[in-house]
């Protein structure tokens, strides 16, 4: 009666209580009767809806946000039906036990318009389940459209037995189906397992990503590993080809190479960085990092070290330095600042009188 009671309908979420998470197939059926009914949505967030309610969606030329959980997605028996074109959606939000079920519902979908995707699993995924995924990503989205992209594993592994950490550990060949996407501007990845990046791979992304506007590869608090060969110097190649970036999430590893010049001076500023989130990134000497990051990312105001409560590692020297950094950034602007104006003054030619 929903749909006939209110033809205009645009908006709905249907959500359960607890209680019918026994009744699956009731959930489901009651849902997909609603949606099957709706001619006019424009965005939908419930949990479940049976290969019927799949049909009549793909038939809608209004549906631009779609919400749903996809641990239990079956096409229609339609062999004609074997890909759902979702011409209109923009949005997509999907929920799944395991990323294989995510990667299978992407992988049947087509969404030529889709600019913002949403990607949540209740349990870690190795190397191969996670490039999997991004290949149905790669295949199945327009790459000029895609500009919004979040995938997140709440829980550190399987059955609670993280045992295999190598083969759970993200590397950046399972992210570089991603480098294709030119005009994300929003990318955030966390993987419970940990991220391993090097300097190298920092040059593609941000060569690949000039519209970033944030970018956050992390790892939850329970349990991450911070593992990166991403250095300081590093960090530069997103002054010089990500102008708009403002926010930065990205473990760290040595601050500076062995063969690092002290002397070396960056030919890039970029001044939209405010917040820079090293996760647990170690760090030994906060003055050159300062001084490097003061002058690449002039305008960076917050640099945090987000994973671990405050007073069980306050007296460290690792959160002491990266608290220092962040008190002398801005006094190194500063500093440069009053010494331009100096020199400036210096050498200004008087006035013809």
């Amino acid at each position: 009666m929903l749909a006939s009671r209110y033809p205009a309908l645009a908006h709905l979420e249907i959500t359960f209580e607890d209680s019918f998470a026994a009744k699956p197939n009731l959930r489901t059926a009651a849902t997909s009767s609603i949606v099957c009914a709706l001619t006019g949505i424009r965005t939908l967030a419930v949990q479940c809806v049976d290969a019927l309610a799949w049909q009549h969606l793909a038939s809608l030329d209004t549906l631009t946000s779609l919400k749903i959980d996809v641990s239990d997605f079956t096409l229609p028996d339609d062999s004609s039906s074997s890909q759902l074109i979702l011409a209109s959606l923009e949005v997509l939000e999907i929920r799944a036990s395991h990323m294989s079920q995510c990667t299978k519902f992407i992988a049947i979908l087509s969404h030529p318009l889709l600019k913002r995707l949403i990607i949540r699993t209740d349990v870690a995924a190795t190397q191969d389940e996670s490039r999997s995924l991004f290949l149905a990503i790669y295949h199945q989205c327009a790459h000029p459209m895609l500009t919004s992209l979040d995938v997140q594993l709440s829980r550190l592994a399987r059955d609670g037995d993280f045992t295999a950490h190598v083969a759970y550990l993200i590397r950046s060949p399972t992210l570089r189906p991603l480098l294709t996407f030119a005009n994300l501007s929003k990318l955030h990845i966390s993987f419970p397992s940990g991220i391993c990046l090097d300097d190298a791979f920092v040059a593609e992304m941000a060569l690949a990503w000039p519209q970033l506007e944030e970018l956050s590869i992390d790892f939850p608090s329970a349990g991450g590993h911070c593992v990166s060969d991403v250095t300081i110097p590093g960090l530069l190649a997103f002054a010089h080809h990500c102008p708009a970036l403002h926010t930065l999430h990205l473990p760290l590893g040595p601050e500076f190479p062995v063969e690092w010049d002290p002397s070396f001076r960056p030919a890039y500023t970029q001044h939209a960085l405010i917040e820079l989130n090293v996760l647990d990134s170690p760090i030994d000497a906060a003055f050159p990092v300062a001084a490097f990051l003061s002058f690449i990312f002039p305008s960076l105001s917050r640099i945090v070290s987000s994973h671990r409560p405050l007073h069980m590692y306050e007296q460290t020297q690792g959160y002491t330095s990266w608290r220092e950094v962040e008190m002398l950034v801005p006094l190194f602007v500063k500093v440069r600042a009053q010494e331009e104006c100096h020199w400036r003054r210096e050498l200004a030619i008087p006035p013809i009188v």
